[in-house]
């Protein structure tokens, strides 16, 4: 639960925050593609962690008790000061074009929030800015929705069944 919620799910995003505002600056744009499609993969396995999580206090509700809750909060806040460590030394020279520090603890606060509601708790930051918030939206214009590819400038990012048998192997 600690590692899909707060690594794969909050952590991994400030990096990925830092290398997508390159793109907002039309700079760095592969790397952009590979990290949107990282944050897709990271996304997956966090919500795939959190689902079994919720799945398993489910199935053995003996397990779902106020200790465990208390351990889960924990390791959120010492995850966040954590990140927060990263991103002050990442800006310590200051801000980049296109993103603020502030802007990124803001972000980091509200997706650990809506990773401990994923694992079946409540939010615990409660100091989130919205306006900040509003600030960062192009984070997830970049990097979520319809993707729309050059069939001919770039591979297709969607996973695809494989049509191998294994047999012949």
């Amino acid at each position: 639960a600690i590692f899909s919620a707060f690594t794969e799910g909050v952590n991994l995003f400030s990096s990925f925050a830092v290398l997508m505002s390159f793109q907002l600056r039309n700079l760095m744009k592969g790397t952009g593609q590979i990290v949107a499609w990282s944050v897709r993969d990271e996304s997956l396995h966090s919500q795939a962690g959190c689902w079994l999580f919720r799945t398993l206090l489910q199935e053995q509700p003996s397990l779902n008790t106020h200790d465990l809750r208390d351990k889960v909060i924990e390791a959120c806040y010492l995850s966040i000061q954590l990140e927060f460590d990263f991103i002050d030394k990442a800006f310590e020279m200051g801000n980049i074009e296109g993103l603020t520090k502030e802007q990124l603890k803001n972000f980091i606060k509200e997706r650990a929030n809506q990773k401990l509601i994923e694992l079946g708790y409540g939010p615990i930051y409660n100091d989130i800015d919205p306006a900040l918030l509003k600030q960062i939206e192009w984070f997830g214009h970049l990097t979520s929705g319809v993707e729309h590819q050059d069939f001919f400038a770039l591979r297709p990012s969607s996973y695809a069944k494989s049509t191998a048998d294994w047999s012949d192997l």
